[in-house]
């Protein structure tokens, strides 16, 4: 899987288009008596775990170059997933141990347990170890490591799952690397950093042409943040083809500088669109040529931190939306 990189947004820029490789890897079913081998680079994230699409968001983010073991059979019911994924950098770091030159190699050891609990449902037990090699910063870059607990049932009508991530070291700001392409670790954390997320998402039917789509989130870290999260995306269908979608969410984030709370910074979203697919009862039908209407309201605190607005000064605090987008991936 290739793409071309550049920024479309300045029509003068001069940045020249690039390719990258998102993914380019080897699988085979039949080399090994259990269990699917895979080599190369490749998006690791969903795999046993899935993800929130309301958010667009990926709670164990794992993807790089590696190699692993997937789908090892355990018994008639259970399986294991084994993965273990390399990439680096190098540059200038901030954080609890000041600015520090690095050359830094990751080496990510991912291991998935997936055990169905019969009546009770699914359970997914998985750790990511991260482990930091630097050539160049004698003092050392902090290690992490994220344990994730999910489970998954259909509940009547609800499809939902549960989740509680708990990080610590460089995988304390973000548990999991959450929502990232596996790139956001702090690796310049205190090692008693720690952090955690839980978090309830799910689909549900309410009648053949009803659906609701919903997410409820808080996540804590000790050094960092605190973030309160809630969405809900209704889909009612109107024809064969055409559906409508409304969008409600509302997240609440504060950060800590030096241990000192900053501002709480708040935003909600007001959305709603006009929705064309294949079959327009079923929620998940892509691909989907969607018209939408967005409002966004924020307060101070959010304008300037994302600088929408400057200190001292009066700046916008909404903002309306209007476009149209094609749903592929999902």
């Amino acid at each position: 899987m290739m793409d071309f990189a550049g920024d479309s947004r300045d029509p003068t820029a001069t940045e020249e288009w690039s390719r990258r490789s998102r993914q380019l890897y080897v699988e085979t079913d039949n080399l090994l008596d259990n269990g699917t081998l895979w080599i190369g680079r490749r998006y690791y994230y969903d795999k046993a775990v899935g993800s929130v699409h309301i958010l667009d968001y990926k709670h164990m983010q794992s993807s790089g170059n590696g190699v692993g073991v997937s789908d090892i059979t355990v018994n008639e019911t259970d399986k294991l997933h084994l993965a273990a994924i390399t990439y680096g950098g190098e540059g200038e770091l901030t954080g609890n141990k000041a600015t520090a030159d690095t050359n830094y190699q990751n080496f990510m050891a991912d291991v998935r347990y997936e055990m169905d609990v019969g009546d009770a449902g699914k359970v997914v037990f998985a750790l990511q170890n991260l482990f930091i090699n630097d050539a160049i910063d004698e003092t050392g870059l902090t290690d992490g490591r994220t344990f994730t607990v999910q489970w998954q049932k259909q509940l009547g009508n609800v499809d939902q799952k549960t989740v509680i991530q708990y990080g610590t070291g460089a995988m304390a700001q973000n548990p999991g690397a959450a929502g990232t392409d596996g790139g956001s670790f702090d690796y310049a954390a205190d090692s008693s950093s720690s952090g955690f997320r839980i978090f309830n998402n799910g689909l549900i039917d309410i009648t053949e042409k009803f659906k609701l789509d919903y997410m409820v989130m808080y996540e804590k870290s000790s050094d960092y943040h605190t973030l309160k999260s809630v969405g809900v995306r209704p889909h009612y269908s109107i024809s064969p083809h055409w559906s409508v979608l409304g969008e409600l969410g509302y997240n609440a984030y504060q950060t800590k500088t030096n241990g000192i709370e900053n501002d709480e910074q708040t935003l909600m979203k007001y959305a709603l669109a006009l929705q064309a697919t294949a079959d327009s009862t079923e929620y998940w039908s892509r691909p989907s040529l969607r018209f939408y209407l967005s409002n966004f309201d924020w307060n101070k605190a959010a304008g300037q931190e994302s600088g929408l607005s400057v200190a001292g000064k009066e700046g916008d605090e909404s903002a309306l939306v209007a476009g149209a987008q094609v749903e592929i991936w999902f």
